[in-house]
């Protein structure tokens, strides 16, 4: 029974460690996307990151609408012309996605689901390269955001 509290100890520092480097990959995967994206791009269309919870969902207009809970109250929706398959995914909520938003594309990532969502104007958009997970691409003809500001 000694050795529990030390292995229970042990455990939990594993799982930090391993959340910790996770976290380190996503930095690292994003900071050059951000880049590169800035790069190619005038000083008023940077590419803005932040960290959130995010709920994602589909609305009566079959818009996918990802409402972002920071100061802002941030609410991103794209139009599309049709449901996809992917659809029976939502209404999908995230405690803390790390977020990044241009001008064409906007990628939410769960962090520990280890899953992405890209909501872009474009077919093949530009996205981070984060290798051996799966990223959900979702095309339409519209994309806004909409502060609301309290």
């Amino acid at each position: 029974m000694r050795f529990f509290p030390r292995i229970l100890v042990l455990l939990i520092f594993c799982c930090v460690s391993l959340s910790a480097v996770a976290q380190t990959n996503y930095e690292e995967a994003i900071g050059s996307f951000v880049d590169e994206h800035n790069a190619r791009v005038s000083m008023r269309n940077w590419a803005k990151t932040e960290t959130a919870p995010v709920s994602l969902r589909i609305n009566d207009r079959n818009e996918l609408e990802a409402f972002v809970d920071n100061e802002s109250r941030l609410r991103i929706t794209l139009q599309r012309d049709v449901a996809t398959d992917m659809d029976e995914l939502f209404p999908y909520n995230i405690d803390s996605a790390l977020i990044i938003i241009t001008n064409e594309t906007v990628v939410i990532i769960d962090p520990v689901e280890k899953i992405h969502f890209a909501l872009s104007l474009n077919q093949e958009p530009r996205l981070p390269e984060i290798s051996a997970e799966p990223t959900l691409l979702f095309e339409g003809f519209g994309l806004t955001r909409n502060w609301a500001k309290m």
